[in-house]
Formats: C-alpha cells, sequence, structure tokens
C-alpha cells in the first residue's frame, strides 16, 4: 500500500495506491486520533470443462492495513475521501490551532 503524503498550510494530502480493490473493499476509521485504512479483497476463480467437471480452482484472500497518528483534535467532518483509478485520496484538514491561554492566576493579598 504505497502511500505519498503532502503537508499544506491548512490540511494534509493523503494519496494511496490501492489497485485491484473497489470501492466496497476500503474502510477508512477515524478512533482515538488514528486514521486507519483497511483493503480487504476475496476472489475465487473456477473453471470447468464441458462436462462440469472442475479443471482448475484457486482462491486469494487478502488485507492489508495503514494507520496514522492525526491527533486527537481532528474529527470525522475534516476528513474528505474519494476513490478513482484505483487511487484513495484524503483530504485531512488541520485542526485550527487555539492562542494559548493565559494559565497565570493572581491571588490577592489582603
Amino acid at each position: 500500500m504505497k502511500s505519498d503524503i503532502r503537508e499544506y498550510d491548512d490540511h494534509y494530502d493523503v494519496s494511496m495506491e490501492l489497485a485491484g480493490y473497489g470501492r466496497d473493499d476500503i474502510h477508512v476509521d477515524l478512533d482515538g486520533g488514528y486514521l486507519t485504512v483497511q483493503a480487504t479483497q476475496k476472489s475465487n476463480n473456477d473453471e470447468k470443462d464441458e462436462q462440469g467437471r472442475v479443471i482448475r480452482s484457486e482462491r486469494y484472500t487478502g488485507s492489508c492495513q495503514r494507520s496514522f497518528f492525526v491527533g486527537d483534535n481532528v474529527s470525522r467532518e475534516d476528513i474528505q475521501a474519494a476513490f478513482s483509478d484505483g487511487i484513495l485520496h484524503l483530504n485531512i484538514r488541520k485542526p485550527a490551532l487555539e492562542a494559548p491561554k493565559d494559565e497565570t492566576r493572581y491571588i490577592d493579598i489582603q
């Protein structure tokens, strides 16, 4: 699962090659600050002759998975996904950075 990650000022762009997989074979989850992409593929190739006897039977089941830590501040709404031509494109918006709060607390002297 070849992955390319590009960083921009306001988002990350992730491209993952998933040749041979269909849109329904790919699942993207966000849990605990981790973005996980999982792809599963099953195939069954049976060849039979004219009498219905099996000449060749092959089965394949495979899966691959990648996880990326995107941070606890990223929500599901911050991620857009598209799949075309065997490439999964993920656009992950960076969360807005909040200015640090002034944690100094003054104590009144009486």
